[in-house]
């Protein structure tokens, strides 16, 4: 069959040329270059099931203290880990969620998330990793389902994409620490973690010892609520690094300051003041 009776019988097919050079120039299309807020902004869909109270396009503007953080982990950022003593319900899993969805569209390579118990690695992936992969068509394609007949795929705590996985692992037990090599690591809550698990000494010491064939290529990001003063390890690592804050002007005399405890005040009804943070003028 000649080339022309081919496309008499068949016209519905494409041009093979046009096939090709839509190709090519896919291809040799730049990839973006993004920090990890412009890529939550462009490309994460927050899922209903979350239970966040914005669900839809993510924005950092509604978080703007989770901006500067979560871009340190960029690979061509310099900083190797990045520590965030932060109260509660403030984005610290949310800054993990982000970072996955880049590194999986951007940066593809091994990731461990490690969460203080079973049942908190268990209730992340189902309350925010995984809605978050279903309602962000950027990565929905690129995460393997899960499957309970493919070995192959994904599961609960294991994710497979093109260039990488994600384990999402329990501090309670060794077992999930060991055996493979991780680029990525995010611990959420340590000072929920133990401080020894099955004789092999701290979660923490651990999960880091699975970055050492990476050396300064690997990054860390560890979020949690502060502890008890002088036991609690993430004031300890806080403070052992450039201890940044987020300032923030006074509503009076636009003076950038970062809020402190010791700036709480009770409320003054005689001024007309509910509770309220005094300025540092």
């Amino acid at each position: 069959m000649t080339f022309h009776e081919t496309r008499l019988r068949f016209p519905e097919l494409s041009d093979g040329a046009a096939v090709l050079f839509r190709a090519l120039e896919a291809a040799s299309r730049p990839v973006e270059d993004l920090s990890i807020s412009e890529w939550a902004d462009r490309y994460r869909v927050v899922s209903a099931e979350s239970g966040s109270p914005w669900p839809g396009r993510f924005r950092t503007d509604r978080v703007p203290y989770l901006r500067e953080p979560q871009d340190c982990l960029h690979p061509d950022h310099p900083a190797r880990r990045v520590t965030a003593r932060w109260a509660a319900q403030l984005g610290k899993s949310t800054a993990i969620e982000n970072w996955f969805g880049f590194v999986v569209d951007q940066a593809p390579g091994s990731m461990m998330i490690v969460l203080p118990t079973l049942e908190e690695a268990t209730k992340f992936n189902r309350v925010k990793l995984q809605p978050t992969i279903e309602a962000s068509p950027r990565i929905a394609h690129k995460v393997l389902p899960v499957n309970s007949r493919d070995e192959q795929g994904s599961t609960t705590s294991f994710k497979r994409y093109a260039g990488g996985f994600c384990q999402i692992v329990n501090a309670g037990s060794s077992k999930g620490l060991q055996m493979v090599s991780i680029k990525y690591l995010a611990m959420d809550e340590v000072t929920g973690y133990p401080k020894d698990v099955d004789g092999r000494g701290s979660p923490r010491d651990q999960a880091r010892a699975r970055q050492k064939m990476y050396g300064d290529l690997a990054k860390e990001w560890q979020g949690s609520t502060p502890g008890v003063t002088g036991e609690c390890e993430i004031s300890a690592d806080f403070e052992s690094g450039d201890q940044r804050f987020f300032y923030v002007p006074c509503p009076h005399c636009d003076t950038f300051q970062a809020l402190a405890f010791d700036q709480m005040r009770e409320a003054e009804p005689e001024q007309d003041l509910p509770v309220h943070l005094r300025c540092v003028v």
